[in-house]
C-alpha cells in the first residue's frame, strides 16, 4: 500500500467509527522526508491529536511510558505517536526485556474501543521484524503494520552521536551547521514529532547509555560514554589514549581538538603552546605547566620515545610528579653504565630549576668528584645554595688551590664565587693571605692549626683609619651607609655588586681600621660627624643569631650573601636625595674567634677588670696592665682601658658563640676583639652617574610677619649659586645662610592688603636659573603680641 491510500482506510475507519480491540496501527516509510511527509498526512485526519511529551515521559531524561497510553481515557482517541523508529534504533537491547513498546504494540483493549494509536515509523525495519522483540509475530496484528517503503526511496544516512551527560556542559561547543544537538531523550522525542530534512547528523546527550549500543550502517548510532571515548574516535590518532596515559586533566584540554577532528601530535603541541617538542624547552616550562599540560607532554614523550636519559626517565614514571623525581635521581645510578646521559640530565635539571630534595642531595654526596658535582647544580635555589657553600667548605679542607681556582664555581653561585676571590686593595701579599685563608676556615668551619704562621707579618697599622678616609671623601651632596659587621672579608663581594648597579660607579675603594674596642657602642661615628647617614643592621643580627628556626651556619652564609643585594636597593634609595653614598662598617666579626670560644681554654682576666664579648677584651680602670704579644691596649677620650686580643684567645667567660662540632656547623661570630677581620672595614666612595635633581622645602612651611616683613628659610637639597623668590608681585632677597649654598633666607616685605589675613601662597623659586618647585608657603599676620623671631 502506498500512504495515500493508507490514510484513506484510516480516515474510512474514524468516518466510519469501526472499532477495535487492538488500537495500534504502524505505518513504515523509508526516509526523513518520507516520515515528515507521512507526519503531515496523518494530521488531516479529522480530531487526530499528537501525543504530548508529558503524557510519555515524567522528567527530562527519562525512557518514554508507553504504557500510559493503555489509559481508559485514550480508549476512543485518535492518537499519532511520533519518535518510535529513535526509541527502537536506540534501545531495542533494552527493549527486549522490558518491552516497554512491546507492550503497547500488543495492548488489547474492548471489542467496543473506537482509539487508535497511529505510529510512523522509518528506517527501522530491521528492528521491527527483530524476532526478539516480538513486535510481528502475531497474526492477528499482520493487518495492522503497513509497510509504505518503495525500491525508488531515496537511500538515507544518519548519524547519531550519543554521549553521557558530563557533555552537557559542551553543548555549545557541539552545535555545528550540519548536526543538531539534544539533552535528554524528551527533546529527542518532541523534535521527531516535527522533524527537518536538514541534519543528517544528531548528537544525542543522556544518561541512558547502558541501555544502548553502537551500531553500524547508513543508519549509524555511536555510542561514547564519556569524554576520552569522545577524543579516541574524532581525535586523529587518538586510539592510542587510555585512561592511564590521558587522565582526566588532559582529556578536558585535548576535547576542544576533538571537536574539530584535529590531529593527536598538534593538539599536544597547541595545548603547551609549542611548535616544536624540545625535551629542554618542555622542562624549561615545566613548574608553569598544570597538571594536564604536564601529563601530555609525559604522553608525547611515550608516543615519540628515544633512546636517552628522559625517555628512560619517562618510562618508569607512573605520573608527572615521578618523572622529575626521576630526572632528579636516577642519573646518580645509570651514569657510569650512561655516561652518554650525564650531559642530557644536567640540561634537564637546569631546565626544570625545581628544588632539589634531600635524596638528590644525598646522591650528590657520594660523587667524589667536587667540579663534577658542580655539572648538576645551578644554584637557583636557596637549598642548592646552602649546599653549595657547604660542599665548597669541604673542597676547601681537602684541596683548596683546586677550589678557589675552580671556574665552574662562578656559574653555580656567583655571590659565592665573587666572595672568595681576592683584592689588590691590601697593602701587602701577607694580609692578601691572611683573608684568602679566613674565608677558607670559615666556610670550611676549621680552625688553623699554627696560628702563629697564620697570623704572622699582617701589619694592621699599614692602615689608615676610617674617620680619616670618610672625611676625605665626604662632599655637600654625600650621605654615609654605615653596615654593622661589615669586615674586610666582605669587601670583594660587595665590590661585585656594586659593580653590577648601572645607576652609579665605584670611585674609590679602601680597607681602614675601625676602632678598638670592635662593638658599635664604641664605632659609632655617625654621632660625632655633621654627614647624614643611614644604617643597615642584618648583617650583625646574622652573625650574632644566624637564621630564625635554623642553626645551620651555613644557612646563615647563604642569608648573609643575599643580603648584599639589599645593599644595592637602599643605595638606589638614597641616590633619590644623594649624588654620593660612602659605604662602611663599624666593624668587622670573626667566625674563628666564635669557634676557639669552645675550642679552648679561656685566659683569666686581670683582676678587677669587667670581661665582654665572649671575652674578646676586658675594661679595666687605673691598674698598670702590661700587654702580651698576642693583645693590645685600647683607650678612650673618657680615660677607659681596654685590653683586646688580636688572635682568638679570650678571657674566661661563659656563653654560645658558635658551637665545637666540625662537621655540624651552627651559626656564630664574633666581635669586639683585633683581629683583622674583626678591625678592618672597608671604606667605598659609590656616585650615581645621574645628575641628582635639584628640590626644595621649606624650613617652615607657616611662618608669620615680624617688623613688616616675613622670612622663610627654604633648604635645598644641594648648594646652589644664586636664588630668586617672587609672591605674586611681591620679589624677595634672598640669602645665603649656610657656607655651602643649601639653606637660604628669603625676605618679603609686608603688603598692607594682606597684612591682617592667612594667607597660603605658592612662591615661584628659581635657583641657579631652573625652577624649582616647593610646597604651598602659609603667612600669617602678626596679630596677638609682637615680633616673632623666623
Amino acid at each position: 500500500m502506498t500512504v495515500d491510500q493508507v490514510i484513506d482506510t484510516l480516515k474510512l475507519e474514524k468516518q466510519q467509527r469501526v472499532p477495535s480491540r487492538f488500537p495500534c496501527r504502524a505505518i513504515m516509510v523509508g526516509n526523513i522526508a518520507e516520515y515528515c511527509d507521512l507526519l503531515e498526512k496523518l494530521k488531516t485526519i479529522p480530531n487526530v491529536e499528537v501525543v504530548p511529551s508529558d503524557v510519555l515521559f515524567s522528567s527530562a531524561d527519562v525512557l518514554p511510558a508507553y504504557d500510559s497510553l493503555m489509559d481508559s481515557q485514550y480508549k476512543d482517541k485518535w492518537l499519532i505517536l511520533p519518535g518510535v523508529s529513535e526509541y527502537l534504533r536506540l534501545f531495542s537491547r533494552g527493549e527486549t526485556q522490558r518491552q516497554r513498546f512491546t507492550k503497547l504494540w500488543r495492548y488489547m483493549g474492548y471489542g467496543s474501543d473506537l482509539g487508535r494509536i497511529i505510529i510512523p515509523l522509518w528506517g527501522c525495519s530491521a528492528q521491527w521484524h527483530d524476532k526478539d522483540l516480538h513486535l510481528d509475530g502475531d497474526e492477528r496484528q499482520k493487518d495492522f503494520f503497513f509497510d509504505c517503503t518503495t525500491d525508488i526511496s531515496d537511500p538515507q544516512t544518519l548519524k547519531i552521536l550519543v554521549l553521557s551527560k558530563q557533555f552537557d556542559k559542551y553543548q555549545n561547543t557541539l552545535v555545528n551547521a550540519a548536526n543538531k544537538v539534544f539533552s535528554g531523550i524528551r527533546s529527542w522525542y518532541e523534535y521527531w514529532s516535527n522533524p527537518s530534512v536538514q541534519y543528517s547528523e544528531y548528537v544525542l546527550i543522556t544518561g541512558r547509555l547502558r541501555d544502548m549500543q553502537s551500531t553500524a550502517g547508513d543508519i549509524s548510532v555511536h555510542v561514547l560514554p564519556d569524554t576520552l571515548s569522545f577524543i579516541r574516535a574524532y581525535l586523529q590518532g587518538g586510539e592510542v589514549l587510555t585512561s592511564e596515559n590521558c587522565p582526566d586533566e588532559s582529556v578536558n584540554l585535548l576535547f576542544p581538538y576533538a571537536l574539530q577532528k584535529g590531529n593527536l601530535d598538534e593538539a599536544i603541541l597547541n595545548c603547551l603552546n609549542l611548535v616544536h617538542f624540545q625535551n629542554t624547552d618542555v622542562m624549561g616550562k615545566w613548574a608553569t605547566m598544570n597538571n594536564g599540560q604536564k601529563q601530555l607532554a609525559m604522553l608525547w614523550m611515550q608516543l615519540h620515545q628515544q633512546d636517552d636519559y628522559l625517555s628512560y626517565c619517562v618510562r618508569k614514571a607512573k605520573n608527572e610528579n615521578d618523572l622529575v623525581d626521576n630526572i632528579y635521581h636516577d642519573i646518580f645510578s645509570l651514569r657510569l653504565r650512561h655516561p652518554e646521559w650525564e650531559k642530557e640530565s644536567q640540561d634537564l635539571m637546569s631546565a626544570l630549576n625545581l628544588s632539589k630534595d634531600s635524596a638528590f642531595f644525598k646522591a650528590l654526596d657520594e660523587t667524589p668528584d667536587y667540579k663534577l658535582r658542580l655539572c648538576y647544580l645551578t644554584g637557583n635555589t636557596q637549598a642548592e645554595r646552602i649546599y653549595l657553600i657547604h660542599m665548597i667548605g669541604e673542597w676547601l679542607r681537602m684541596d683548596a688551590q683546586q677550589a678557589l681556582s675552580c671556574s665552574e664555581v662562578q656559574f653555580a653561585y656567583p655571590e659565592l664565587y665573587a666572595y672568595l676571590q681576592h683584592t689588590e686593595l691590601f697593602r701587602d701579599s701577607d694580609s692578601e693571605r691572611y683573608f684568602d685563608s679566613y674565608k677558607s676556615y670559615k666556610l670550611s668551619n676549621r680552625l688553623p692549626q699554627d696560628e702563629d704562621i697564620y697570623f704572622s707579618n699582617f701589619d694592621i697599622n699599614s692602615y689608615p683609619y676610617r674617620y680619616t678616609l670618610l672625611s676625605d671623601s665626604i662632599t655637600t651632596d654625600s650621605v654615609i651607609l654605615w653596615i654593622d659587621a661589615l669586615g674586610a672579608e666582605w669587601l670583594s663581594l660587595l665590590c661585585w655588586t656594586l659593580q653590577k648597579d648601572s645607576n652609579g660607579q665605584i670611585k674609590s675603594v679602601a680597607l681602614a681600621q675601625s676602632c678598638l674596642p670592635t662593638e658599635t657602642e664604641y664605632n659609632d661615628q655617625w654621632n660625632k660627624m655633621d654627614t647624614p647617614h643611614d644604617k643597615l643592621d642584618k648583617l650583625d643580627k646574622l652573625a650574632h643569631h644566624g637564621v630564625i628556626d635554623d642553626p645551620s651556619y651555613y644557612t646563615c652564609i647563604q642569608e648573609q650573601f643575599a643580603f648584599f643585594s639589599k645593599v644595592v636597593d637602599k643605595i638606589e634609595e638614597l641616590f633619590q636625595k644623594y649624588h654620593r653614598v660612602i659605604i662602611t662598617g663599624d666593624h668587622g666579626s670573626s667566625r674563628l674567634a666564635a669557634r676557639f670560644f669552645h675550642a679552648r681554654e679561656g685566659y683569666p682576666a686581670p683582676a678587677s677588670s669587667q670581661v665582654c664579648s665572649h671575652g674578646r677584651f676586658c675594661i679595666f680602670n687605673g691598674a698598670k696592665i702590661i700587654a702580651s704579644s698576642n693583645q693590645v691596649i685600647a683607650k678612650d677620650s673618657d680615660g677607659n682601658q681596654y685590653l683586646i686580643f688580636k688572635n682568638y684567645d679570650h678571657f674566661k667567660q661563659s656563653g654560645f658563640a658558635a658551637g665545637g662540632d666540625d662537621e655540624n656547623a651552627q651559626y656564630g661570630e664574633l666581635h669586639g676583639g683585633a683581629s683583622p677581620e674583626e678591625l678592618l672595614v672597608p671604606v667605598i666612595v659609590f656616585d650615581s652617574i645621574h645628575e641628582l635633581p635639584l628640590t626644595a622645602t621649606w624650613k617652615k612651611d607657616s611662618i608669620k610677619f615680624s617688623m613688616k616683613k616675613a622670612k622663610p628659610v627654604i633648604l635645598f637639597n644641594k648648594p646652589v649659586q644664586n636664588v630668586q623668590a617672587s609672591l605674586g608681585s611681591v620679589d624677595g632677597i634672598c640669602t645665603p645662610i649656610d657656607t655651602v649654598g643649601k639653606e637660604w633666607m628669603i625676605v618679603f616685605s609686608e603688603n598692607k592688603a594682606e597684612a591682617t589675613k592667612n594667607f597660603k601662597y605658592d612662591p615661584i623659586i628659581i635657583a641657579d636659573g631652573k625652577v624649582v618647585h616647593v610646597p604651598s608657603l602659609e603667612i600669617k599676620p602678626a596679630l596677638g603680641g609682637g615680633d616673632f623671631d623666623l
